[in-house]
């Protein structure tokens, strides 16, 4: 970056000539029936031609008449249990269709089932320890040109918590730095991290810097991942993102966090990631 001038350059050299990325980390990380009624019939016999016998003789068979009449009546009474005893089918009928109830309720998981959602193709892994510096000075290489000058401390970072201070001196050279393994099936990579700048200096030009860079594990750099002055002033957070690191999957490199203050400005640097997008094993 142009503006950044050699003293940036300068600023990544002193890094690797003070051993800032002296570690290495571990690479790799389902029918009806009928009723036949019989018919009850009276049958009279020839009577002789005797007038006064015979009319008195006939009335017997007309009362014998009676009884088969009477006795048509059961029948007809008889068959009044056919027709309630196909009232029972019909209610029949009426627990089928309730039973066809559970069925239709059965068939509900199954639809439910598969609405499972799928194994995701790829999956995401941040590669940095102790990337949000709540473990203390651990994992991260530091190097300042100041004496006895603690880089990563209590208080600095965001809400409060762990972070990293680095400049708010006058001719500071100040940097962290962690080496990490990229994979060799990364898709797709990048670098990201929250920063906040407070200054003394005047913001109209360019005097005290940060760069966020890639460098090899020798120190050499390799990519500038972001950039800050004191023209950028800003009391709030912002989170940066670098640009796709995929070019350097299959290698190890260094993150490293450098500022490089002429007069007192300070930057703070927490949550800082290098994420990874992988295919799912």
């Amino acid at each position: 970056m142009p503006r950044i001038g050699a003293r940036l350059v300068c600023g990544v050299i002193l890094l690797a000539s003070l051993g800032l990325l002296a570690q290495a980390v571990d690479a790799q990380f389902g029918s009806a029936s009928r009723v036949h009624l019989p018919l009850v019939l009276g049958t009279s016999g020839q009577h002789p031609p005797t007038a006064a016998p015979p009319t008195a003789t006939p009335r017997p068979p007309t009362a014998t008449l009676v009884p088969p009449t009477a006795t048509q009546l059961p029948p007809t009474a008889t068959q009044a249990p056919p027709t309630a005893t196909q009232i029972p089918p019909t209610a029949t009928d009426v627990p089928l269709t309730a039973t066809q109830a559970p069925p239709t309720a059965t068939t509900t998981p199954p639809a439910a089932t598969s609405t499972t959602e799928p194994t995701p193709e790829t999956v995401l892994e941040q590669l940095l320890l102790n990337e949000d510096f709540e473990n203390g000075p651990v994992h991260w290489s530091q190097t300042s040109n100041g004496y006895d000058v603690h880089l990563i401390k209590d208080d600095v970072g965001q809400y409060y918590s762990w972070g990293a201070e680095l400049g708010g001196r006058f001719g500071a050279q100040d940097g962290v730095g962690q080496i990490v393994h990229i994979p060799a099936d990364t898709l797709m990579a990048w670098v990201s991290y929250d920063i906040k700048m407070k200054t003394f200096e005047s913001t109209s030009s360019p005097k005290s810097f940060f760069i966020a860079g890639l460098t090899d594990v020798a120190g050499n750099p390799l990519e500038t991942l972001g950039y800050y002055d004191n023209t950028m002033a800003s009391y709030l957070w912002q989170r940066e993102f670098s640009n796709d690191l995929t070019a350097y999957r299959g290698s190890s490199v260094g993150v490293a966090l450098v500022a490089i203050t002429e007069g007192l400005t300070t930057f703070y640097i927490d949550d800082v990631y290098l994420i990874v997008e992988r295919p799912a094993r």
